[in-house]
């Protein structure tokens, strides 16, 4: 199960960084097209898959989202401000032991189910955190 669940924890990781993203930029419309992994309906965002290169290797990398903001009335050469930072970062060994009964189609399963309750998490949280009143501000 190994493999498989590397593929789960992968797309999860695709999911939460494109939750995040969208909700910070805008990208038009979510044409989703095929049954949405998670049940989760996101645009899969191909440049950003594609940068995430080494977590297609290794899972196991952390990975950090910083969230920056420029005053757009400011100089061009200020310093932007950090507004949020997510790290992601699967440890399997941190999990709680597995049950010895469990086949592996279910320990999957469980993986799947807890990822699914976690982007639903985060996409919950990013549109009631401070940086979403500056995303959705319209320009003046």
């Amino acid at each position: 199960p190994g493999h498989k669940c590397a593929s789960i924890v992968l797309e999860a990781l695709y999911k939460l960084c494109e939750a995040v993203l969208q909700a910070r930029i805008a990208f038009g419309d979510q044409d989703t097209g095929a049954r949405p992994k998670f049940n989760f309906a996101l645009r899969e965002l191909g440049d950003l898959r594609n940068h995430m290169r080494d977590w297609q290797r290794n899972v196991h990398v952390p990975l950090t989202i910083e969230i920056l903001w420029r005053d757009p009335r400011g100089p061009q050469d200020a310093k932007p401000t950090l507004l949020e930072r997510w790290l992601m970062h699967y440890d399997a060994g941190r999990r709680a032991p597995a049950d010895t009964d469990a086949t592996d189609s279910e320990m999957l399963r469980q993986v799947y189910k807890e990822f699914a309750v976690l982007l639903r998490a985060v996409y919950s949280l990013v549109r009631v955190l401070p940086a979403q009143s500056l995303v959705r501000r319209p320009s003046n």
